[in-house]
């Protein structure tokens, strides 16, 4: 007869209690069984709970066997919860924040989604604190963890230990604590596995589940997926072109060096003096400053923008066309050097104030390019909220609208491409 250790046996004991818990939300969410299978299960005697980084799910055998024994819904909620971390994305977000504050968000955005599945594996009763968050973050918030995050940047310190406690569930110690580590190529691929579990659930998700708990569940997918870096997004606009720099790749200094210790000073090949690269040669960036834009996110995304192109994004003759718009073109600077992008942003205003129509900026590049002061447009960038009246022709050059908020998809053209920032990243939070 073989005998095991205490510790032997409650691993045992605990693997099984998980694999009891894996089941019973697989029969409340048969949608779910690819992330609910995403984790290995693995025990950790620093921890006192329960978390996992991604790739597996770390527990304390006593926690686990004490909670199942008490609450064995509550157990359930800590498991999916940690699950829908990683379908939402919430480890690998790359933009600098206070970490403290986002991981409050992130508690907060998947207890909610959890308190709306409406299921009895998971179900529990809301208290008074959740009640009132909740109608706080629908009524003027994104209920995204990035919109609930703006919101915890209000608020002082007692109200954010209020909420910490009462929404904390699994222990986030194994989170990339970097921006540099979040964007290694392991936790890429990690983010990346997960991003294909996400999308296969929430199309299964369409067909099992009713309209309220798809909403829920699916919209956070949704937007997980929509906030791809701003970054990562300008590369959509880049062209290959032959830029005047010495290209190293093809220049065989060999043949250089011969002839100039043959002749002294006489090389036998110049250097070739050009190179392809793909970059942006001329952006038109149009910022809607009607009434209902904020001011401050309009510099921060023009500030935003004008580093991300610093950084080997432009071509050295390349032109930025800066244009403010609200019913009318109100204003438009041509900068053709990052001395001038600098001193445009230390005396930046905004002009304008009326309602929002895109129509006159289309119509004013496309006279632009007729006359000669746009040539080789890559893109047209449309900052905005979503709230105007879109145009119906489709312009000679691509053109996308960056959202910061919701928007009604089915108002904005399909010829246009449309993407919803994540107000973190402009802000700089």
């Amino acid at each position: 007869m073989k005998y095991i250790s205490e510790i032997e046996w409650q691993q045992q004991v605990c693997v099984q209690i998980m694999e009891h818990v894996k089941s019973e939300l697989f029969l409340d969410f048969p949608f779910m069984a690819l992330p609910l299978n995403g984790l290995q299960m693995q025990m950790s005697d620093s921890l006192k709970s329960a978390g996992c980084d991604g790739k597996t799910f770390y527990f304390s055998n006593e926690f686990v066997i004490r909670i199942f024994k008490k609450n064995p819904v509550y157990l359930n909620r800590i498991y999916l919860h940690s699950i829908l971390h990683c379908v939402f994305s919430h480890l690998w977000i790359s933009s600098s924040r206070n970490m403290n504050l986002w991981h409050i968000a992130c508690d907060i955005c998947v207890e909610y989604t959890l308190d709306h599945l409406e299921k009895k594996s998971v179900k529990r009763i809301l208290s008074y604190i959740r009640k009132k968050t909740y109608q706080i973050l629908e009524n003027e918030y994104n209920l995204s963890a990035s919109g609930i995050y703006l919101y915890l940047l209000n608020l002082d310190s007692k109200q954010l230990l209020e909420l910490k406690n009462e929404f904390i569930c699994d222990d986030h110690r194994y989170w990339p604590k970097s921006k540099e580590e979040s964007q290694s190529i392991g936790n890429q691929n990690l983010k990346n596995s997960w991003k294909q579990k996400a999308i296969q659930s929430s199309l299964q998700n369409k067909n099992k589940m009713d309209g309220k708990e798809e909403g829920s569940y699916s919209w956070q997918i949704k937007m997980a997926e929509s906030k791809r870096s701003y970054r990562e997004f300008l590369k959509k606009f880049m062209v290959l072109k032959e830029e005047v720099k010495i290209n190293e790749d093809e220049y065989d200094l060999s043949y250089y060096t011969y002839g100039l210790r043959l002749y002294k000073n006489l090389p036998l090949i110049e250097p070739i003096e050009t190179k392809e690269e793909r970059k942006i040669p001329e952006l038109v960036i149009v910022l809607d400053t009607s009434y209902s834009t904020s001011g401050n996110l309009i510099k921060n995304f023009l500030k935003e923008t004008s580093a991300i192109l610093k950084s080997n994004v432009f071509f050295s003759n390349s032109k930025i066309h800066i244009i403010q718009c609200d019913n009318r073109v109100q204003d438009h600077k041509i900068l053709t050097s990052f001395d001038q992008m600098d001193e445009f942003l230390e005396s930046f205003t905004v002009i304008g104030g009326n309602g929002t129509d895109f129509r006159p900026v289309f119509d004013y590049v496309n006279e632009c390019m007729e006359q000669g002061i746009c040539k080789e447009v890559s893109a047209l960038l449309y900052f905005t909220d979503g709230k105007g009246i879109y145009p119906k022709r489709r312009p000679n050059y691509k053109c996308a609208f960056l959202f910061l908020e919701d928007y009604d998809r089915n108002l904005v053209p399909t010829w246009a491409i449309s993407q919803r920032m994540d107000p973190i990243e402009i802000l700089g939070g």
